[in-house]
């Protein structure tokens, strides 16, 4: 029998991450990122995190067109995002990781790998085409739905000059192969005769423009030429895919997102509580997961896991979203003129975020598969209830790398590794694989480095930095105690003034009196 208690007593006290987040380490559609961002930035970072996160709700609204733009600047063979300088190739690098990991766990991830074996391959076709294609051309990505996404992503790359590449992600509804088959027929790039998803993403091509144009005018030209196909094959009207008569609205979903600032504020809040306790939960953190009813059960104080982490970020995200797709126009309308103290977009995020949940509709991403590991530990849970599987995620797995090996709980022999220290309830021990390897040890090895100089190094930059801190904090106590002195000697030479007053009047009578004498 599975003792609940004894669990999160486990959870409360396994061992947190040794490194520190890194971006480098991130997937793509991570909230995490957004975290990392924060705590490396502070309240410069929160422009960005607020134009991501709108565009990652407007991603995730059913049965609503979204166009996501982003820039890029081309760095070393790679494209780093100039916003929030988030390296392409990294990002997925990082999602196919994530993915075979999955398929190791869970056979069931195949046609998701495949496609993200292929998509990994992209950032190489892009720097070869981008060192090579004049400035305003266009280079065209199209992935079709695989798995349980409904609709397909577009994503349409423009040479915006020597150093910058600009891109729109697209999505475009009722998709099939066929479709895409006629579209780029209709596109003027000739017979398209692909036979499957994976092939019509494999195959993408170059568009030049006799005249150049905007990257806008493109997609506009680009959805109205796809939307003429659908509206050919049926007899009826379409934008973006979706049907006309039956989405009259069809306002990009980024945009619509962006009009609900007091909901994806909500968001932003999380952020910030997360940031603040570190690797605790404080007391606005448990303020908010206690207001929009997620049920962590979270104390003040309480170690907090990564992994955690992740989740919180991830169900804010679910209720913000739901919030915005389920609320009528007029509540929504209210919910931003009202006072932030209200707490009226915690009740509606709440409320709606709850019935989502019941009805086991998620909200996901369809333009990126999401950094998540609900398929993944679903998968080992359904294998057996035991207490190794329990104190295995109590471990926060969801980090380890490729050819890992199978995870299990035990000691890692890097001897100064961070995971080596005490706890109440375990003593050193943490998620190692094959080679009694934890999974931040095994990552610096991936890279060609040895842990335990990179450990070496740390602790020598914390010591360092502690020096200085100490150093410059007594330093500071030092002209505090000097400033102090001068102020007091100051206090201690000012003449008393309402005495100087007094006597200053009995000298003025005096000599009045004597003048008086004297005239």
């Amino acid at each position: 029998m599975v003792n609940p208690e004894r669990f999160a007593k486990i959870g409360r006290q396994a061992i947190i991450s040794a490194e520190q987040l890194d971006v480098d380490d991130l997937g793509i559609n991570d909230p995490l990122t957004h975290l990392y961002k924060y705590e490396q930035m502070g309240s410069e970072a929160l422009v960005v995190i607020k134009e991501d996160f709108d565009r990652d709700v407007g991603e995730r609204l059913p049965q609503t067109p979204f166009i996501s733009d982003v820039e890029f600047e081309f760095t070393g063979n790679d494209f780093i995002s100039v916003k929030d300088r988030v390296s392409m190739r990294i990002m997925t690098e990082n999602n196919l990781i994530i993915l075979e990991t999955q398929q190791s766990i869970n056979t069931g991830f195949s046609e998701e790998l495949a496609r993200a074996e292929v998509e990994a391959k992209e950032v190489e076709k892009l720097s070869e085409w981008f060192k090579n294609a004049s400035v305003g051309t266009f280079l065209v990505f199209e992935s079709l739905p695989i798995g349980n996404q409904k609709v397909a992503i577009s994503r349409i790359y423009q040479k915006k000059d020597k150093d910058f590449l600009d891109s729109r992600f697209v999505s475009l509804y009722g998709p099939n192969v066929g479709v895409f088959n006629c579209f780029r027929n209709k596109m003027g790039l000739g017979k398209s005769d692909c036979v499957s998803e994976l092939e019509v993403l494999e195959n993408d091509y170059e568009i030049r423009r006799p005249q150049p144009i905007s990257i806008n005018e493109f997609v506009e030209k680009y959805v109205a030429t796809y939307d003429s196909v659908l509206n050919q094959q049926t007899g009826e009207e379409h934008s973006f895919g979706l049907n006309k008569a039956e989405n009259a609205a069809g306002k990009n979903g980024v945009s619509i997102a962006r009009n609900h600032p007091k909901l994806t504020s909500i968001y932003i809040e999380a952020i910030k509580s997360l940031a603040e306790g570190q690797d605790r939960i404080s007391c606005d953190l448990v303020r908010i997961t206690n207001l929009l009813g997620l049920g962590f059960g979270f104390r003040e104080g309480d170690i907090i896991s990564i992994q955690t982490k992740r989740k919180v970020l991830q169900e804010v995200i679910r209720g913000v979203t739901s919030a915005i797709d389920r609320a009528d126009i007029d509540f929504l309308f209210e919910i931003e003129k009202s006072d932030s103290s209200s707490g009226m977009g915690y009740a509606a995020v709440l409320h709606y975020g709850s019935e989502a949940r019941s009805e086991g509709v998620s909200y996901e991403s369809s333009a990126c598969p999401e950094y998540s590991s609900t398929n993944q530990l679903r998968a080992v849970n359904a294998e057996n209830e035991t207490e190794f599987n329990s104190m295995l995620w109590a471990y926060n797995p969801m980090d380890i790398p490729n050819k890992f090996g199978r995870p299990k709980i035990g000691v890692c022999r890097i001897n100064n590794c961070p995971s080596r220290g005490e706890s109440k309830y375990i003593h050193g021990k943490t998620v190692v694989g094959g080679c009694d390897i934890c999974v931040n040890c095994h990552k610096i090895f991936e890279k060609g480095k040895s842990p335990e100089k990179v450990y070496e190094e740390k602790l020598k930059e914390k010591q360092q930095k502690q020096k200085i801190e100490r150093e410059e904090s007594l330093k500071n106590e030092k002209a505090r105690i000097e400033l102090e002195k001068k102020r007091i000697a100051n206090e201690q030479r000012k003449p008393n003034r309402k005495t100087e007053g007094r006597q200053s009047k009995r000298q003025i009578g005096k000599d009045y009196d004597s003048y008086k004498k004297i005239a």
